[in-house]
């Protein structure tokens, strides 16, 4: 039996979340922009976990196999895609202004 085991550290998450409102902490996955502090502390979590699982679970996205920059595409999407799911008010995730 293969044990996995990701830690996320909620002093890292609580200073996302404690950053002041004229500093909103952002993050740029892909061609999208993630307000990053504007979601509960559960959601950063959530999406954190769902970042690091993919790294875990997909050979593909696993920098013992691949090289950096490819093991980040897969974990990045599906961190993405996690946020985008729980933007339920439509303005945390937007497009990227170029």
């Amino acid at each position: 039996m293969l044990v996995i085991k990701n830690y996320i550290f909620e002093g890292t998450i609580d200073k996302v979340k404690e950053t002041p409102p004229d500093k909103i902490k952002t993050i740029d996955i892909q061609d999208k922009t993630v307000y990053q502090s504007e979601f509960s502390k559960e959601a950063i979590i959530g999406a954190t976990g769902t970042h690091e699982g993919t790294h875990a679970t997909d050979k593909d996205s696993n920098r013992n196999f691949v090289d950096a920059k490819t093991a980040e595409i897969a974990p990045n999407a599906n961190e993405l895609k996690f946020y985008q799911q729980s933007d339920t008010e439509g303005y945390k995730v937007i497009d990227k202004k170029k």
